[in-house]
């Protein structure tokens, strides 16, 4: 479990070195919307995934998956933006990639059923 975890961490390093490496450049930033909805997608996925009852697990099996996808596909394209801050699109990679170890874990549980 905990190397679902350890190659997830390892790929978000590698992701924003790349993405600093790459917009080193750049002397005038700026946050965007884009940042924003890279950090506030995984936050809302977060109080979803804990403060919903256990009644609306339906709701859960289809909205993180597909929260996750988007709040990935948001958060890599701005930290490659060349005027981004990067800050922001950091952190929303990282909750991001939380959040799919938690969605693989459970994965894992819910296809092997047993005790190991």
């Amino acid at each position: 479990m905990t190397t679902v975890v350890i190659i997830n961490f390892t790929i978000g390093m590698l992701l924003v070195g790349l993405a600093l490496y790459r917009g080193r450049e750049v002397e005038h930033r700026q946050i965007t919307w884009l940042s924003y909805l890279s950090l506030g997608v995984p936050i809302l996925l977060f109080m979803l995934m804990y403060l919903t009852p256990t009644s609306a697990t339906g709701v859960l099996l289809v909205g993180l998956p597909i929260g996750t996808f988007v709040s990935l596909i948001c958060s890599i394209v701005a930290l490659f933006k060349m005027d981004e801050k990067k800050l922001i699109p950091s952190v929303g990679l990282f909750l991001t990639l939380i959040l799919t170890s938690v969605i693989t874990m459970y994965g894992i549980f819910l296809f092997t059923p047993l005790a190991p």
